[in-house]
Parts: structure tokens; sequence; C-alpha cells
């Protein structure tokens, strides 16, 4: 049965770098997406969007000149408050911290701990130069700085994808 834009319930903003059934958090995004649609108004801010129900579904696909991920997600977050008006949906979901407006935090991955445990098994098989260790550290830095400070902020909820997750959150960054 086709819902008319009246009987939505809620009008819900979703900020995140790239959507699709591929990738992982792109996918949890994806799946959510879909199933909100159902019910609700949503609006999509992202870079690239493929693999979703286009009809239910508002995309603003933002301009974006960079290629690496780093960098996609910093300009994500210097975007975000010229592109997505708070006032204006029930919700603001950002993923992580890739975004300065929000009124929810989806969080599925642990920053401080992947970044620790990634750095014994690549450093100890790839031996990279310094520099490279370097900008990965900084890398790892930013996206935990990121993680936490928008947990921290969020006016409204964080959304854990699992207890480990939630652990994660109490340990890192002192959330109950």
């Amino acid at each position: 049965m086709k819902q008319h834009p009246e009987s939505y319930n809620m009008k819900i903003a979703i900020v995140t770098e790239h959507i699709n059934q591929r990738g992982g958090q792109e996918r949890v995004l994806a799946e959510l997406v879909s199933r909100l649609a159902k019910r609700h108004q949503v609006e999509l801010f992202c870079f690239s969007a493929t693999d979703i129900p286009r009809g239910r579904i508002r995309v603003h696909r933002l301009w974006c000149p960079f290629k690496s991920s780093t960098l996609q997600a910093l300009w994500m977050v210097l975007l975000s408050p010229f592109v997505v008006r708070q006032h204006q949906y029930d919700v603001v979901l950002s993923q992580g911290g890739n975004s300065l407006v929000r009124n929810f935090v989806l969080v599925h991955t642990c920053h401080a701990e992947r970044a620790r445990a990634l750095r014994e098994i690549r450093w100890q098989y790839e031996q990279p130069s310094e520099l490279v260790r370097l900008g990965w550290t900084l890398r790892q830095a930013w996206a935990t700085w990121m993680e936490g400070r928008a947990v921290r902020r969020c006016q409204g909820r964080v959304l854990a994808v699992s207890q480990m997750v939630v652990r994660y959150l109490a340990q890192e960054h002192g959330l109950h």
C-alpha cells in the first residue's frame, strides 16, 4: 500500500558520504533508509547513492572534489552546516562524526579500538615509512576525536549497533 506524503510520521534527514548495498556502513544505512521510508519522509545528503528505492527517498547529491575517503569525510563535516537545515527536520541522523548538524548519531565503528588493532597488525606486516605511519595515526586520531565529539554533543540519541559498541562508547567516550 503506497502512502501519501500527508501520512508520513516524521521528516528525517540522513547525512552520509555514500550509500549502497555493497559496503559495510553504506549497506547498513541503505537498509535503514529503505525501512524508514516506508513510514517517514526521508532525505539523504550524500556524495553518491545507489541501490535504494528512489521513489520514496529524496537524494541531495553533494559535490565532492576528493577521491580520498579521509578528505571526503572532512569535506562532509565542513559541508553539513551549509546543506542541512536542522530546524526543517524532526530527525537529522549522522553516521559517527561526519556531520556538525545532527540530533541522532548512528555509531557502528569503534575508531579508537579499531585503530589500536589495525596498527598492531598493519605495522607488523607492512612496515610503512614514518610519513605513512604519521598520516595514518593522524587520520585515526581525527576519526576518534570526531566520533567522541559527535556522541558527546548529540542533542538527541546515540544509536549503537551492538552491545560491544555500547561498552566501547562508555569506556572510550564516557557515555552512560
